[in-house]
């Protein structure tokens, strides 16, 4: 453990995740882009992104979940999406499930792993 974390754990009184990024790029398309995970488990994730992907948008998903292995690729489908505000600044966000399509069942064990350890630590 670094320093830094002996002195966060000491000083913390509340338990605190990582915010969990995933890089994802439409089928088909070369550009990556990243969105920030609101919420994950081992059928898909609800992801905040910047632009409108309408359902059936087959995206493809780097998933990192801050946990020192490897980064998780799945392929997923858009299933929702849903304009959100940003109060920040003026860009258009949305809000998109995704469910996974195609995606290794050792990965998705780790990402049921991952949410039931994050769980059971508040």
């Amino acid at each position: 453990m670094s320093e830094r974390e002996k002195f966060n754990e000491d000083r913390r009184k509340y338990p605190r995740l990582n915010v969990v990024y995933v890089t994802y790029s439409i089928e088909g398309k070369n550009t990556e882009k990243v969105g920030v995970v609101l919420n994950i488990g081992a059928g898909g994730v609800c992801l905040i992104v910047n632009e409108n992907l309408p359902p059936n948008t087959t995206l493809l998903l780097n998933i990192d979940l801050h946990d020192n292995k490897q980064i998780i690729s799945a392929k997923g489908k858009v299933v929702w999406n849903a304009e959100v505000p940003v109060y920040f600044n003026e860009e258009t966000n949305y809000e998109i499930g995704v469910e996974f399509v195609d995606i290794d069942e050792k990965e998705r064990l780790r990402i049921s792993q991952y949410v039931l350890g994050q769980t059971l630590e508040k």
